[in-house]
């Protein structure tokens, strides 16, 4: 299921719509794992990424009447999961766990899709110059929880300030970042 086979896509679309639980379950089945992988690129966080695959399934299929896909489904859903795990990021503080993520670093996909992969280094490049933009001290402090691994107090105390002014500037680095990307969409 791919922008190539349109047709199927629409018919799935509309069997969706009449609440056709099987069109449901094979978009599910075409999706999840790349969805999955694309949220985890986010949160870096398993179950996090899992469920937030599931709320948009959810979503999509209770509001199945109401939606209106004007490009590909797999843009739509992809899109979803980032607008979820975006929310995500700005209700709450995450930590990365190196082990669990370091195959991510090749920024490729297992499946190999190209539009992930291009979507994935796009996003990527937005962050990378949306942390550009941040004030000196947040830029370091995020860049030391994100990309260092260090706990906010391990921050604090190699920078000599409060873990609540770490958790404060790392609050405000994700809204920044957030905003730079809701911004270009």
């Amino acid at each position: 299921m791919n922008k190539d086979k349109n047709i199927d896509e629409s018919w799935l679309i509309e069997k969706i719509k009449k609440g056709e639980e099987f069109a449901l379950e094979s978009v599910f089945k075409c999706y999840y794992k790349r969805l999955y992988l694309y949220a985890l690129k986010f949160v870096k966080d398993s179950q996090t990424a899992e469920g937030i695959v599931l709320r948009v399934f959810e979503r999509f299929w209770e509001k199945r009447e109401q939606i209106s896909i004007e490009q590909s489904l797999s843009s739509y859903l992809f899109q979803s999961v980032h607008h979820e795990s975006l929310d995500y990021l700005k209700s709450f503080s995450f930590r990365q766990k190196p082990t669990e993520y370091q195959y991510l670093e090749d920024h490729s996909t297992p499946d190999g899709d190209f539009l992930t992969r291009f979507y994935a280094e796009e996003l990527e490049e937005k962050i990378k110059q949306g942390i550009k933009q941040l004030p000196a001290k947040c830029r370091d402090i995020f860049y030391m929880s994100r990309y260092k691994n260090l706990s906010h107090k391990e921050i604090a105390e190699k920078m000599n300030i409060s873990v609540h002014t770490v958790k404060n500037q790392i609050t405000i680095a994700l809204e920044k970042l957030s905003e730079l990307l809701e911004s270009e969409e």
